[in-house]
C-alpha cells in the first residue's frame, strides 16, 4: 500500500479550497503518482497525480467519483480539492520533478476558480509553479474563449500547460496551435490502432512528427505491454507513460529507479529487435 496519504480534512486549509463538500467528507482519498519518463535521456522526468477512492471497506473508480460530484454540482469544488491535496502529497515526498495535474475544464471557466490561490498553495509546499504541468482537454470546454483566458493567466503565473487525450472525438489543430501546450498527450486509441497494422503506425509516427514541428512535446500514455513500448518508441514519442513502465504509486525513490530501469530495458530490446521503419517506406 502506497505510504502517500491524503492530509486530513481539517489539516487542509479553507482559504485553499474554499468550502469542503459533502462528497469528500463521505469518501477516503489518496493521492498516487504515475512516472512519466524520457526516452531520450533514459530518466524519469515528472509524475502524474491520480485519486484512489474509497467508502469504508469499497472502493469507487475515479470516474465513479466524478460523476457523483458532477450529480451533487459539487464538481468544480472536487477539482480544486483533489488538486491541493496532490501539491500538498507530493510537497511530503520532496520530489523535484513536473508534477502533472489534471484539472476539469469546468472548473477552469467556473467563477470560483483562482489560479493565484494555487500558485501561492504551490509555493506554501516548496513547489515551484513551473515544476507544475497543468493537464487540459482541448475539446471539453463549452467555453473555449474562456479556457484560453484561463491558460494565457496559468502561463503568466509559471504553470506548464499540456493537452490530454488529443486525437480523440472532435480534437482540433486549429485549437492546438491558438493554445500552443508545452506537451500533448495522445489518447491511448491512437496506440492501439498502430497495434494493430502498419497504418495505424504510418499515422501515429505522422502525428507525433506533426506536433514535434509545432513546438510541443509529445507523450504516449497507456503503454502496457512490450510491443506498445517498442511502438511508443519507435514512433519518436518524447514522453512514455504507462504500465510498462510504472503503475500509480508512491513518488519515491524506489519508484523512480524501477521505473528508469524498466524503460533502459526496453530500450535495449527494442534496439536489439526494431520495429521495421515505416517512415522509409512507401505506403502501396
Amino acid at each position: 500500500m502506497s505510504s502517500v496519504v491524503s492530509l486530513s480534512r481539517q489539516n487542509l486549509r479553507r482559504d485553499s479550497i474554499g468550502v469542503v463538500p459533502d462528497i469528500i467528507h463521505r469518501h477516503d482519498l489518496r493521492s498516487v503518482y504515475q512516472p512519466i519518463l524520457s526516452p531520450t535521456h533514459q530518466m524519469l522526468v515528472g509524475y502524474e497525480a491520480l485519486v484512489r477512492v474509497g467508502k469504508g471497506r469499497d472502493t469507487m473508480t475515479p470516474p465513479a467519483l466524478f460523476e457523483l460530484a458532477r450529480q451533487r454540482n459539487q464538481l468544480a469544488e472536487l477539482d480544486r480539492y483533489l488538486v491541493h491535496m496532490h501539491l500538498d502529497n507530493y510537497r511530503a515526498a520532496g520530489n523535484p520533478f513536473w508534477l502533472f495535474l489534471n484539472v476539469n475544464p469546468y472548473s477552469c471557466v467556473h467563477p470560483g476558480a483562482s489560479l493565484e490561490r494555487l500558485a501561492r498553495h504551490c509555493r506554501d509546499c516548496g513547489v515551484d509553479p513551473r515544476q507544475v504541468v497543468l493537464e487540459l482537454v482541448e475539446t471539453a470546454s463549452d467555453k473555449p474563449d474562456a479556457l484560453l483566458g484561463f491558460i494565457h493567466n496559468a502561463r503568466t503565473l509559471g504553470f506548464q500547460i499540456a493537452i490530454d487525450d488529443f486525437g480523440t472525438g472532435h480534437s482540433n489543430f486549429e485549437r492546438l496551435w491558438l493554445i500552443k501546450p508545452l506537451i500533448v498527450k495522445l489518447d491511448r486509441c491512437l496506440l492501439l490502432n498502430a497495434e494493430k497494422d502498419r497504418r495505424g503506425r504510418l499515422m501515429l509516427e505522422s502525428l507525433v512528427g506533426m506536433l514535434q514541428e509545432s513546438g510541443s512535446l509529445v507523450l504516449l500514455e497507456g503503454v502496457e505491454t512490450a510491443d506498445q513500448a517498442r511502438i511508443a518508441l519507435s514512433a519518436g514519442a518524447d514522453l512514455v507513460q504507462g504500465y510498462a513502465f510504472g503503475h500509480p504509486d508512491e513518488a519515491s525513490p524506489g519508484a523512480r529507479e524501477r521505473a528508469e530501469a524498466r524503460l533502459r530495458d526496453t530500450l535495449a530490446r527494442s534496439r536489439a529487435t526494431p520495429l521495421h521503419s515505416s517512415r522509409k517506406r512507401a505506403v502501396h
